[in-house]
């Protein structure tokens, strides 16, 4: 949907909308348009990957006073008032650094910045990760286990929790994967069977293509599923036989780098092995 606004008080009113408000809209739709030049970037296929096939042109557009927010549309708008408060509370050169850390928000990061960090190959820096989920898992387990709590009690709260934690940092790819094989896995402490981190990560896939086939489009699932699917395989042979915590750091960060080239280059066409050390 595409609006030109028209003064600065209707910028506020705008401004002002939440998850779940209402609109009476009237405008035209239209097809997106496909790329000019060959290999350059094709907006209809980018919209095509998001399940958006028209767009709307609007004339006119009319909040209304109805709301009907459901609880997803709460939590999106805690999310966005996090935010805003971030934004104006922090300084400027900080909080778009704090905004993409813990909600896993970018879009307050300036693009000469974000291009730097793509060109470096160290743009994961500022995405939550499937290493962020296990280090929130490995900080929580560490908690409860001070606490006195039993294994059960500790898997049904991390379990309930993580859904969540996925929703508040904007459900991309990496974290959903993390968050269902992190589920699948401590739900296995709760049941009389052996769930291995290959069979969680094959079912995450699952998941995720039934409820969104779209989602093997994007990069990051593609890159996510890629590099998992490499350290767990490359864990049976290389992994289990270093000693070394900075070698095993070392070896892991190699072959990250290496499991996503193809990705990269189909993608970007460049790659960069500076990623290695970071």
């Amino acid at each position: 949907m595409s609006y030109k606004l028209t003064s600065e008080q209707e910028q506020k009113q705008f401004m002002r909308l939440n998850y779940g408000d209402k609109l009476n809209v009237n405008g035209e739709l239209e097809i997106p348009g496909k790329n000019r030049n060959k290999d350059q970037f094709n907006y209809q296929d980018f919209l095509y990957r998001k399940q958006i096939h028209w767009l709307l042109k609007v004339n006119a557009i009319e909040p209304l006073s109805e709301n009907d927010a459901s609880w997803l549309h709460r939590i999106k708008n805690f999310r966005k008032s996090q935010l805003e408060k971030i934004d104006t509370e922090l300084d400027s050169q900080i909080a778009p650094y704090v905004a993409s850390l813990i909600y896993g928000d970018r879009t307050t990061i300036e693009s000469s910045v974000y291009e730097s960090y793509q060109r470096l190959g160290v743009v994961h820096l500022l995405a939550i990760s499937g290493l962020h989920v296990n280090l929130i898992i490995a900080g929580f387990l560490l908690l409860f286990r001070r606490l006195g709590f039993q294994i059960e009690k500790t898997a049904i709260i991390m379990i309930t929790m993580l859904p969540l934690y996925c929703l508040m940092t904007g459900a991309n790819a990496p974290v959903v994967r993390a968050v269902i094989m992190a589920i699948c896995l401590t739900g296995g402490r709760l049941l009389p069977i052996r769930v291995t981190s290959l069979q969680a990560l094959c079912f995450s896939f699952v998941v995720v293509f039934v409820f969104n086939p779209y989602a093997i489009l994007e990069i990051g699932f593609q890159l996510s599923y890629a590099v998992s699917f490499a350290i767990i395989l490359s864990g049976r042979k290389i992994l289990r036989k270093v000693s070394s915590n900075l070698l095993s750091a070392l070896y892991i960060s190699l072959i990250s780098t290496i499991s996503g080239i193809a990705i990269m280059s189909y993608h970007f066409y460049e790659f960069s092995v500076v990623g290695v050390f970071f």
